[in-house]
């Protein structure tokens, strides 16, 4: 009897650490702040982007089964809220392979690594998908092992991670957002959709973007 009984215990054990095992990591922690009302977010581009790597980058967001319903459209052109990218042929003297910053995102084609080598970028479009999501409000992914092949994974020169958007990082983004459907329902006392002031420590989504609002 004691022998059977720790040969189901075993067995018990090995199926919680598969099923632990096989969850997606969490590789992501939003600051709980009110949800931003908004329906697209419009790329404007300059000659020296080809139009297929921002068609690209919007399709690893258009993949998650909430797009569009949960967060906010990304269109190209301009929009109530309108991101302008460029790319810099040059390295960024830096690690970083790309920025955010106003309603501007930079590229870069080549940036230093650690070693102060100088590394290809890589993918342009997986690059512009990644500042996108800091555009939709989502930090860097933990420096983690398990997190490597998010699309949000810190933007390194040397980064070889096939990356692409997550379960996590779609869910995210739409906890961020409101859209004009989601607003149509009964009004959710925490969605923010008037103008107040500003807290100080608001993220760069929230400062940069001029966003859509409903009463």
């Amino acid at each position: 009897m004691p022998d059977r009984l720790f040969v189901v215990l075993t067995f018990g054990v090995l199926l919680l650490t598969d099923s632990l095992s096989s969850r997606e990591p969490a590789c992501h922690q939003l600051l709980a702040r009110p949800p931003i009302a908004g329906e697209s977010i419009g790329i404007v581009h300059g000659p020296e982007i080809g139009r297929e790597v921002i068609e690209e980058a919007i399709a690893l967001w258009r993949s998650c089964p909430n797009y569009r319903a949960d967060f906010p459209a990304l269109v190209l052109g301009e929009a109530a809220a309108t991101l302008f990218v460029a790319l810099e042929p040059g390295n960024s003297g830096s690690k970083r392979c790309g920025s955010f910053s106003g309603r501007s995102i930079t590229l870069y084609r080549w940036a230093r690594t650690s070693d102060r080598s100088i590394r290809s970028c890589g993918s342009l479009a997986l690059n512009l998908a990644h500042e996108l999501g800091h555009a939709l409000g989502l930090p860097d992914a933990a420096d983690a092992s398990g997190c490597a092949t998010r699309i949000m994974a810190d933007l390194e020169a040397g980064n070889l991670f096939e990356r692409a958007v997550a379960a996590e990082e779609c869910r995210l983004a739409g906890e961020r957002w409101r859209t004009l459907a989601e607003l149509a329902l009964p009004a959710d006392p925490g969605t923010e959709t008037a103008q107040p002031d500003r807290p100080a420590e608001t993220d760069r989504a929230e400062r940069a973007l001029r966003l859509e609002r409903r009463p």
